[in-house]
């Protein structure tokens, strides 16, 4: 990796033409990023076992739905005792257009209860434990020829003592409850990890009122290449743009990478000078985009883009929590992710407003009770100003 790295703070323009100046002299790139579609909708879901041996669904019945989904919804709430934990299935076909057969295909699960098995066309995929993470599922070499992709997940939220948490004082709702997503972007991309991962991580080790800085770590793969292999020039560039848009810092490192690799590259920022500070009133946020880049043609190969906010926090034991070295008193709520009617399978509007409810009724602060919830949860903190706190799901034992 190659050692050439530059890093800008970008002085804030008063004037429209030195900004006019800006635009024009910026070098253009050829955007051609990630694409990520919904495929909520077309699916088939069956509670029955197979009657044959491995995957053969052939005798199920189905009834159509569409996610999110679960299958506990009625159960939990009727007379009889216990609800149903077993294996439910799932299956929907997609089509893959060709001008996207050469790129790099993923399905995104953002949360299956609680041991998902997806096959593609036949063939296992992967088996991912734990109810309440994303995972990706590469698709590369397991979509056909004509691009056809026949989907199908087992879901099973029976008992597993190798599986959190193993009891608790809620229910352990079954099904594909969350969205789930295909994404498409360049065979050179930023990584998209099995366990649902971010790839582009940002930390802020320095914050105060008149200074932050920055750092990003982002983790690039490359595809395997047949013959002899050449490596790949490459610009990882990040911006900081304010919430009006304008633009505040930026970095770019020079890339020269191997095939068949995943790499790691670090960013670090000159200090930000006077942040406009995040706080439970004024919920001020940045946006860092950070672009992989072909050297050569200036086209954008894949593009992630995050929400920042400065701020820094303490406990005392004597006087409290303070924010931003304010005394702050926290007042909240606690929430689970289920609703009568849904279950768990809750659509991300409705978690969303579950926390417009906190912030109308004075709140300031969430606890993410017992287990990660829908990404929708924490952003909308982030934008109204609610800190949360988000717990592991080992309850009880």
């Amino acid at each position: 990796m190659s050692g050439y790295h530059s890093s800008t703070n970008i002085p804030v323009l008063k004037k429209a033409f030195p900004i006019l100046f800006v635009l024009l002299c910026s070098v253009h790139f050829l955007h051609a990023q990630r694409d990520r579609i919904s495929i909520n909708d077309g699916w088939f879901f069956s509670k029955a076992k197979p009657q044959g041996k491995g995957i053969d669904t052939s005798g199920l019945r189905w009834e159509a739905v569409t996610l999110p989904h679960s299958w506990n919804t009625a159960d939990v709430m009727d007379d009889e005792p216990g609800y149903y934990r077993g294996i439910g299935w799932y299956r929907r076909r997609i089509h893959v257009p060709a001008f996207k057969r050469h790129k790099h295909l993923a399905l995104y699960f953002e949360g299956a209860n609680q041991l998902a098995t997806v096959y593609v066309n036949g063939r296992k995929a992967v088996t991912h434990t734990g109810g309440y993470n994303g995972f990706y599922v590469t698709i590369d070499n397991l979509v056909k020829e004509d691009g056809l992709a026949e989907i199908l997940v087992s879901v099973d939220n029976s008992f597993n003592e190798a599986i959190a948490p193993l009891t608790a004082d809620f229910t352990f709702f079954g099904g594909l409850y969350r969205s789930v997503s295909l994404i498409s972007t360049d065979p050179v991309h930023f990584e998209m990890p099995a366990d649902g991962g971010s790839s582009v991580y940002i930390t802020t080790p320095t914050v105060s009122a008149t200074a932050a800085t920055v750092k990003i770590k982002s983790s690039i793969v490359t595809p395997e290449q047949t013959g002899k292999p050449k490596k790949r020039n490459l610009l990882l560039v990040s911006e900081i743009r304010d919430a009006s848009g304008l633009l505040v810092s930026s970095d770019t490192r020079k890339l020269n990478l191997a095939a068949g690799i995943r790499q790691e590259a670090i960013q670090e920022f000159k200090p930000l000078p006077d942040p406009h500070l995040w706080n439970t009133s004024d919920p001020y946020l940045y946006t860092v985009s950070t672009r992989l880049i072909d050297a050569g043609t200036k086209s954008v190969l894949d593009e992630i883009n995050n929400p920042l906010g400065f701020r820094w926090y303490r406990f005392s034991a004597d006087s409290g929590f303070f924010l931003n070295d304010q005394p702050l008193k926290l007042v909240g709520a606690s929430r689970h992710q289920d609703r009568p009617d849904l279950g768990n399978a809750v659509p991300s509007a409705l978690a969303r407003e579950d926390i417009g409810l906190l912030k109308k009724m004075g709140g300031n602060f969430l606890r993410v009770a017992h287990y990660p919830q829908d990404q929708a949860i924490l952003d909308e903190c982030d934008r109204l100003g609610i800190i949360a706190s988000v717990e592991i799901p080992l309850v009880n034992e």
